[in-house]
């Protein structure tokens, strides 16, 4: 059962008449709602414009049980409105459990220690940012997946959702479904949500790990 929080924030900012569980973003936080809880570790694997960011934190940074949170990306203005946001929701207490890296998504391991509830990916580019020909790449998207099974505790989560419309975005939506029917049913469920009738919109893919 999603939180009161979550629930605000899943259904924040919407203006649109398609029901809430069928909007992307909305899917996705609802997703993460059922998969955090107050003091876990999550990971914004790409932070754009920071909102997925600010939901994360609400799920994990409690006052009674403080969890952490690292957002990662490549793009300084990312990192700076992720950033800006954080600090405009959450008290001093909670941002000194955010860490944001200016790194690849595909570095995390690096960055990040293990037992991670949830690695979030929102792939494709930053919003508003589409003519600097940043984009999120197949190859190195693979090897950010390679690095999310990692560092994931048992029953730890990745959800992603890609984007078609962008130049790249077939080959990267491929390596997403390859890497996600690839995962061993043994130890992993993995499955996907897209519009039947929709050619160019976004598909969100979820991977859980078993416990061993």
């Amino acid at each position: 059962m999603a939180s009161r929080a979550c629930r605000a924030a899943c259904t924040a900012d919407l203006g649109s008449s398609t029901p809430p569980l069928l909007r992307t973003t909305s899917l996705v936080h609802l997703l993460a709602s059922s998969f955090l809880r107050p003091g876990d570790v999550a990971v914004d694997a790409t932070c754009g414009r920071g909102r997925d960011a600010l939901v994360l934190a609400r799920l994990v940074l409690h006052p009674d049980r403080m969890g952490r949170l690292h957002g990662l990306d490549l793009h300084p203005s990312a990192l700076e409105s992720t950033q800006q946001l954080l600090q405009a929701h959450l008290d001093d207490v909670q941002l000194e459990h955010v860490h944001l890296h200016r790194a690849n998504h595909a570095d995390m391991a690096h960055h990040v220690d293990a037992d991670v509830a949830l690695v979030l990916f929102n792939l494709g580019y930053l919003p508003g940012a589409k003519e600097d020909g940043l984009y999120t790449r197949a190859s190195t998207t693979r090897m950010a997946l390679d690095a999310s099974q990692e560092i994931l505790k048992d029953n730890g989560a990745v959800v992603i959702t890609t984007y078609v419309g962008h130049p790249g975005g077939v080959e990267e939506d491929e390596a997403v479904s390859t890497w996600m029917h690839s995962r061993p049913s043994q130890s992993w469920t993995t499955g996907c949500w897209r519009f039947a009738n929709r050619k160019d919109a976004p598909r969100t893919y979820v991977a859980v790990k078993h416990v061993r």
